[in-house]
């Protein structure tokens, strides 16, 4: 498990969308890429009142990414979070 420092947070990025709303499936070159993700872990200092679990959307700009296990995270500043969806 990563356990983040200071005020950041590591998310893991949702799948790429194959298929759209109305059915269309999408080529490989095609899929959209999404700035979701799910959080995994939160860094101690961290002052929102974010929860893990939570769904994001992040400026891919600060994202730095990692592959443990063959599976991808991202770790990310607090400050580079953007929104949380609710249901």
């Amino acid at each position: 498990m990563i356990q983040p420092l200071y005020r950041n947070v590591v998310l893991k990025k949702a799948e790429a969308k194959t298929q759209t709303s109305s059915g269309i499936i999408l080529s490989s070159t095609v899929h959209t890429q999404s700035n979701m993700a799910t959080i995994i872990a939160i860094g101690p200092d961290c002052q929102s009142h974010l929860s893990v679990d939570d769904t994001v959307i992040y400026n891919p700009k600060g994202v730095t990414s990692v592959d443990i296990d063959q599976e991808n995270y991202l770790i990310i500043d607090e400050a580079d979070l953007l929104a949380v969806i609710t249901d």
